[in-house]
């Protein structure tokens, strides 16, 4: 397998293609990114101190590798179903892989949080009958939070895919995902950017109209589906993202 190096142009046809694959399949990709999301979220239920950032890590690549199946189904032509979520649970060595990649990703996130804590010092305690506010995480936190694992994203971005779907090794596939987003770090940089433009001004948009033509007890379930299309069409984008990297070598004669 090649790791291809990509015009910056790229950033914006990955979001295309996205938005091609969403067209597809647009409830039923929905439906799949609703299902990745319960899955990530259960963790944080967990009042238990790192136990629910380890379960979060463990499940991440396996969530992940199941969700770019849903939209590979979409890709070939199919309708994409919740069984997609345990296609890799039923290869004992892809399961053991990917356990083990959760593991080392579980590990990286308490490191950094560990780090961010020495840094940054305790996260101050609301008052009992309260939930921690963006104002009690406070921008700078976050900022600080964000740098200290972006490496570990960088590392984490293809290697579920390429452990799960090509069976690469976990130190391999961490090491060649953090390659093919150095060596494409301009499309990368294009398409974050456009991300972003279009997340705040799909959001713009849609908060204007949905405060113009509903309630204030409404609004929040209107704006609901709307959330949930902005993320599949993000989520959507990984998938040509990362079958145009990734190149597989041609089959011998």
């Amino acid at each position: 397998m090649q790791i291809l190096s990509l015009p910056a142009s790229y950033g914006a046809a990955w979001l295309r293609d996205g938005w091609r694959l969403l067209k597809r399949q647009p409830i039923g990709l929905s439906a799949m990114v609703v299902v990745y999301t319960f899955v990530m979220f259960v963790p944080f239920s967990i009042p238990f101190p790192y136990v629910g950032l380890v379960l979060l890590g463990v499940l991440s690549p396996f969530a992940t590798v199941g969700l770019m199946a849903a939209f590979r189904e979409v890709a070939a032509g199919r309708l994409p179903t919740p069984t997609v979520y345990g296609q890799a649970l039923q290869d004992q060595a892809v399961r053991r892989a990917l356990l083990k990649l959760g593991l080392i990703h579980a590990a990286l996130m308490i490191a950094v949080t560990l780090v961010a804590g020495v840094l940054i010092g305790p996260l101050p305690a609301p008052p009992e009958s309260e939930q921690p506010t963006l104002e009690d995480l406070r921008i700078g936190r976050m900022a600080v939070v964000a740098l200290l694992y972006s490496p570990v994203m960088v590392a984490m971005w293809f290697a579920p895919m390429l452990t799960g779907w090509h069976r690469v090794d976990v130190g391999k596939a961490m090491f060649g995902s953090a390659v093919a987003f150095w060596r494409n770090k301009g499309a990368m940089l294009v398409y974050a950017l456009l991300t972003v433009c279009v997340l705040v001004g799909a959001m713009a948009i849609g908060a204007a109209v949905i405060g113009a033509f509903f309630s204030n007890q409404v609004a929040p379930i209107v704006a609901a589906p709307v959330a949930l299309a902005l993320a599949t069409f993000v989520q959507a984008s990984f998938y040509p993202m990362y079958r145009s990297i990734f190149a597989e070598p041609p089959a011998a004669a």
